[in-house]
């Protein structure tokens, strides 16, 4: 990979420019300005149960954290599910006075869960739901939407979707807009290779985090898969895997290897930031636990192992037009 996206993802690749690029001192920055507001999220926690949370506690702050900030008047989302997320973006641009949502959702049992928790909320007016397909539904309203303030994408993770989003919605995302991605991997100490302890590495997940985060307690399989050899090996693997990853579109996180490829190509048109990459990151958890943030709180026993969340969101923001991928040929189907 180019330097600019194997560098350390806290200093984001970006050219200069008035907005703080995105990073450690920038999210910490928000959570000293809105902290007195993060508690207006505790009235939305009670919906948990009822509209699924695979969304962990600092992701939910830090979306609510960077729409504040960047004030969107158009979201766009896809996939909302039963509205986890959603209630999060509804609740920050009602603080914000402003701000609407177009989300998109093949499920109208889940649509009704979530516009029924909305209108709990008296968020609904925030938000406007479209049943069906995105890929045929969303180009037939993007002429009234006009350009995208932000995009939350968290629907299927295969390459394919990944590409059509990529060279089909984000040009419609303005100079300046931001985009969320998640089930995203990238860590601070292993990069994009964090991909093969995620998704190849079954119950090893997390391992390698707590070795960076941890150095006293190794597993004796880290200590023996890092010598040099053997390390080789395994990445000569990876580099054959990805390449039929790429190939075969119904690998279903396949998604993240499209948006390595687009930050890549990228590196000096946009900022980006790993929440994973973030959350490990210790001098982060020591700057955001005063004020609310650096969640250490593990939301599943292997979280809890290595002892803080997974997080796995990328954002990134458009500085200048960005250079997207030609849309692919072959059908999907999508949530």
């Amino acid at each position: 990979m180019p330097p600019a996206v194997e560098a350390d993802i806290l200093t984001a690749a970006g050219t200069a420019g008035p907005t703080p690029t995105l990073g450690r001192e920038f999210v910490v920055s928000l959570y000293e300005r809105f902290a007195k507001d993060l508690h207006r999220l505790d009235r939305l926690a009670v919906y948990r149960s009822a509209v699924g949370g695979m969304y962990h506690e600092e992701e939910r702050r830090i979306l609510y954290l960077m729409v504040r900030h960047h004030r969107p008047r158009v979201v766009v989302e896809f996939s909302p599910h039963k509205g986890w997320s959603t209630i999060h973006l509804a609740q920050a641009l009602e603080d914000n006075g402003e701000g609407r949502i177009h989300s998109f959702e093949l499920d109208p049992q889940n649509i009704e869960t979530a516009t029924r928790v909305l209108t709990d909320l008296g968020l609904g007016h925030r938000v406007g739901f479209v049943t069906g397909d995105v890929r045929s539904q969303l180009p037939l309203y993007l002429p009234d939407i006009g350009e995208i303030d932000f995009l939350f994408v968290d629907s299927h993770h295969g390459w394919s979707f990944g590409r059509w989003w990529m060279a089909v919605v984000l040009p419609h995302v303005r100079v300046g807009g931001l985009v969320h991605v998640h089930d995203i991997e990238y860590s601070r100490a292993w990069g994009w290779r964090a991909l093969e302890w995620t998704h190849r590495g079954g119950n090893l997940y997390g391992r390698p985090r707590r070795r960076y985060v941890d150095g006293e307690h190794v597993p004796w399989f880290d200590r023996l898969s890092a010598r040099p050899r053997l390390w080789k090996a395994r990445l000569r693997l990876l580099q054959f895997l990805d390449h039929r990853i790429d190939r075969e579109a119904d690998v279903s996180f396949a998604e993240q290897l499209a948006l390595r490829d687009l930050l890549s190509a990228n590196a000096t048109r946009l900022d980006w930031l790993s929440l994973r990459a973030l959350v490990e990151d210790p001098d982060y958890r020591r700057s955001a636990a005063p004020l609310g943030g650096g969640s250490v709180s593990g939301t599943s026993q292997t979280e809890a192992g290595f002892g803080f969340e997974r997080n796995p969101t990328v954002y990134f923001r458009i500085r200048e037009r960005l250079v997207t991928p030609p849309a692919p040929a072959d059908g999907f189907p999508l949530r």
